[in-house]
């Protein structure tokens, strides 16, 4: 389906838009603040889906990855927050409809309270902070609307390029750099390789479900965990690293500590292997080591 990326500028959006464009090339992308000339200027506080032409140049779809996702910002700052979070993009989701777009919306693992990992497909969601419950607020708006979309819940996202900024990366490079960390034992999640995250976005969408799934690796770490490993890989001092509870590094900030997700639903879709997690950490370890 030929598929809008609105929020293209960013690390997810960037990824599905350069794999839309294998199949369409004129894919509409959407920037915020980025300066990249091969985007479409989109301001998702105040949407204006018709000045994209989607329906004129034959897009069938249109992909939400723009959001607020600090989850400190979002409660710091709740209610500037929601302008992007839940106004901005309800009215995308009416301005779609209306238009017979069909909608794929990226939610968070963060729609849970994490007191009852795994989470499935058809858990009940019940979040704490507050960017959990503007994620929870479009996911129930969505389907109030309509039944004809796909909501997608994922966790942590990571890439494998030296300098991109994702999770691996960033604890790769304190390490190179001798720096010390602190690493929380108790926050889990699954962290997935952002082209896995791609390939099964495309497939989930291919399929033609429609509800609420989730995609992630069936791997899950603590955040302690991952930093130990990346250290051991890198041959690094393990002392830089210090096993702490999250709430020792701020205990001011409202969030879920164990997201693990069960993606029942995915792996019925799509079969192929996620990326190994220590398949990933030694090529990180490789480029900062090179």
């Amino acid at each position: 389906m030929k598929t809008a990326i609105i929020g293209a500028s960013g690390y997810i959006g960037s990824h599905l838009l350069r794999a839309y464009r294998l199949d369409y090339p004129d894919c509409i992308g959407t920037r915020f603040t980025s300066e990249r000339t091969d985007l479409a200027p989109f301001d998702l506080r105040s949407p204006d889906l018709q000045a994209l032409n989607l329906v004129e140049t034959d897009h069938t779809s249109v992909l939400i990855a723009a959001a607020e996702t600090s989850i400190s910002k979002c409660q710091q700052s709740e209610s500037e927050t929601a302008m992007v979070n839940v106004q901005g993009t309800l009215e995308l989701i009416d301005q779609c409809n209306r238009l017979g777009l069909s909608i794929i919306y990226l939610s968070s693992d963060n729609v849970f309270d994490g007191n009852r990992a795994p989470y499935d497909d058809n858990s009940i969601p019940s979040p704490i902070s507050a960017y959990g419950k503007q994620k929870l607020q479009i996911e129930n708006a969505i389907f109030n609307r309509t039944r004809k979309n796909l909501v997608v819940r994922l966790s942590k996202v990571y890439g494998l390029e030296k300098g991109d900024g994702t999770l691996f990366d960033q604890i790769a490079e304190s390490i190179f750099k001798k720096q010390r960390q602190k690493a929380a034992f108790d926050l889990l999640f699954n962290p997935t390789w952002i082209e896995d995250i791609v390939k099964r976005v495309r497939a989930l969408q291919a399929s033609g479900i429609q509800g609420k799934v989730n995609l992630c690796s069936p791997q899950a770490f603590s955040r302690y965990d991952l930093s130990m490993l990346i250290a051991e890989a890198m041959k690094a001092n393990p002392a830089l690293i210090e096993k702490v509870v999250f709430s020792d590094i701020d205990n001011k900030i409202i969030r879920p500590l164990d997201t693990r997700l069960r993606c029942s639903v995915m792996s019925s879709i799509y079969e192929d292997p996620y990326l190994d997690i220590s398949s990933a950490i030694a090529f990180i370890a490789r480029n900062w080591q090179e």
